[in-house]
């Protein structure tokens, strides 16, 4: 499992926030306390971005790295994700 944490805080000033579970060939976006997860990264690629000003971040769980056809979500190939 590879989680990513938006916001570090004091252990005593966190506040719960939303975990988001990003799929095979999906994206997640997340804000302030919240967390991205993936399962099953195996041999694929994580792609994540994160704005430390805004608190943003997003995940894109990537399974292929050209997207040859036009079949599927665009984020299941690296080319198209990013």
């Amino acid at each position: 499992m590879t989680t990513l944490l938006v916001k570090r805080l004091a252990p005593d000033a966190v506040s719960p926030g939303r975990t988001i579970t990003v799929g095979m060939g999906d994206a997640g976006l997340a804000s302030g306390t919240d967390q991205l997860q993936t399962l099953g990264l195996g041999s694929c690629v994580a792609v994540i971005i994160f704005a430390p000003r805004q608190q943003l971040a997003a995940m894109a769980h990537c399974m292929l790295p050209l997207r040859e056809d036009l079949d599927g979500s665009r984020m299941k190939f690296v080319e198209s994700a990013v």
